[in-house]
């Protein structure tokens, strides 16, 4: 047990960067035990609930830490077991739920003030997504079913169904998987899921402009009521708040409780019972389906897709594929199945990693899962360079799409800024997530400067990149050679680095605004000494004739 003497405060929805120091160093050491302590967790608890698709719709069974407060506030519990404060220390969360289990458990061993920020229930402002959700979901089953025409199906033959995504941006929609054009033949078909959007005119423009020929709707073969099965799975899922949830020794029945009603996911959770019953229905038209290949990131609706072909295709359960073409996050924990997950089927059988240096990391919580190599276009020319590396004198900081970690970054650099206003670093936010929607541009240094310039533009031009976060800027900006800051906001920092095999010379950890600017200025100062990347698009499968057969 660690004495911990002066007052502080702690603000247990932030990330990691914000804590103490002290309690930092102990809620690391938990934090990475509790990556695997909670997935063997969820299974003990799924218990007769292990096929059933509502159960994995719920946001405690995610084991992801940027949608689920689960394996944190676990963390935070343990940490305060194992400190001994003498001073008040001021707790601050979001969660009424986890206040009172805090006060519930610690109240007599320390000297708390708990402060709950931010726990209004906006009950309109759920609604109002659950309607848009809705309002969505029927536009376009009605825009498919009434302008689409439905394609036909020859029952004799046997399919491969890709699943792919359709959304706003064109240049996106090309680039989940390798160019396949080539080698599609009438057997191949992508069943895209449309990404929500209530720009009705632009989705219609994507959807009659571009050529779907081998591409097979959902929609025509979903009816109405399975739509409103979908959305009535929050009547459904009260069943799972009757039961008790007991961590180790603590019982965390409300939190689970409070994930469980949780309102955030429900376009998703809508589109994996759709999934799920898409395969149940084509199942009845006797279909046959040799094999499935999921874009897999183990969100709600990878696990709709997978459970539904692993249920109703169990001839061809061996052929469900998951594809990940991206690169590897220390705290994307449910990329890599668990073992429950796998022995309720709701993740595919066979994982495709795009990296040999992958493979490892996708059996992290299931060392019996099948792990294939597969190829990727995505990467191909990140060594191509064309601007000198004494040319270069950009400062760039890459947003991740993740909001909690892109505020923290965006704080940090703010710091920065202030601290040396003859600075100049230029920002790039995420497609996903506006800068508006983490801050408000008029709040912004002068010095830091939001850039809509193309990335891979902009890489070519940059001599450091600031970067946290997952995201597979980090990787592209090392092999074209920048240098890279990665401020440690999250657990598994330098974890990451060693994953992507990023050479040390190459990147550089920063914890505070001063010794962001320290470093920039170090780097500046000896950038012709500093050494440049070598291992470059060798890290990633090619794609070659032969792993092209994956998808066929």
């Amino acid at each position: 047990m660690q004495n911990l003497k002066n007052n502080m405060k702690w603000n247990i929805e932030m990330q990691p960067i914000s804590f103490p120091i002290e309690i930092r160093k102990i809620y690391e050491k938990i934090y990475k035990r509790n990556r695997v302590n909670i997935g063997n967790w969820i299974g003990k608890i799924s218990g007769d609930q292990k096929k059933n698709i509502d159960w994995w719709m719920t946001k405690p069974t995610l084991r992801n830490p940027y949608t689920s407060n689960l394996i944190n506030y676990c963390t935070v519990l343990e940490t305060l077991e194992k400190i001994n404060i003498k001073n008040k220390i001021q707790i601050i969360t979001n969660s009424k739920e986890m206040s009172s289990i805090i006060n519930e458990n610690f109240n007599k061993k320390l000297n708390l003030q708990i402060k709950i920020e931010n726990n209004k229930v906006f009950f309109f402002k759920k609604t109002i997504e659950f309607c848009k959700s809705f309002i969505f979901q029927l536009f376009i089953y009605l825009y498919l079913n009434i302008f689409k025409k439905k394609r036909k199906i020859n029952l004799k033959k046997d399919y491969v169904f890709i699943d792919t995504f359709i959304t706003p941006d064109k240049k996106l929609n090309s680039g989940f998987y390798p160019n396949l054009t080539k080698h599609l033949k009438e057997n191949i078909l992508f069943v895209p899921t449309i990404t929500q959007s209530l720009n009705f005119p632009r989705l219609i423009s994507i959807l009659r402009n571009r050529s779907y020929d081998n591409f097979l709707f959902k929609e025509h073969y979903l009816s109405f009521s399975d739509y409103v099965f979908g959305y009535l799975h929050f009547l459904r899922r009260e069943k799972f708040c009757k039961n008790s949830y007991i961590y180790k020794k603590y019982n965390i029945s409300k939190i689970i409780n409070e994930e469980i009603r949780d309102f955030n996911n429900c376009n998703s959770i809508v589109i994996g019972i759709l999934n799920y019953r898409f395969f149940k229905k084509i199942s009845s038209f006797s279909f046959k389906i040799r094999k499935s290949i999921n874009w897999f990131e183990n969100q709600v609706i990878d696990r709709g897709w997978n459970l539904g072909f692993r249920k109703y295709f169990k001839k061809y359960e061996k052929n469900s594929l998951g594809y990940q073409n991206f690169t590897r996050h220390y705290n994307l924990i449910s990329f890599s199945p668990s073992s429950p997950e796998n022995s309720s089927n709701v993740t595919p059988n066979k994982v495709v990693v795009i990296s040999k240096y992958f493979k490892k990391i996708a059996k992290e919580f299931n060392k019996k899962q099948l792990v294939l190599l597969g190829p990727t276009n995505r990467f191909k020319n990140l060594d191509k360079n064309k601007i000198l590396s004494s040319k270069r004198k950009k400062i760039l900081l890459i947003l991740s799409g993740i909001p909690q970690v892109d505020k923290a970054l965006v704080s940090l650099v703010q710091g920065t800024c202030i601290l040396n206003n003859k600075i100049e670093i230029y920002l790039k936010d995420h497609p996903i997530l506006p800068l508006k929607k983490i801050i408000g541009k008029e709040t912004l240094p002068k010095n830091l400067i939001t850039t809509h310039e193309n990335l891979n533009t902009l890489l070519q031009k940059c001599l450091i990149t600031i970067i946290s976060g997952p995201t597979s800027v980090i990787k592209e900006s090392h092999n074209i050679g920048n240098n890279i800051i990665l401020p440690n906001i999250e657990i598994g920092t330098k974890i990451n680095a060693e994953r992507l095999k990023l050479k040390k010379q190459n990147y550089f950890i920063v914890s505070t605004k001063n010794e962001m600017l320290d470093t920039i200025n170090y780097i500046k100062k000896r950038k012709s000494k500093i050494g440049k990347s070598s291992n470059k698009a060798v890290f990633f499968e090619n794609l070659t004739s032969k792993n092209i057969k994956i998808f066929l």
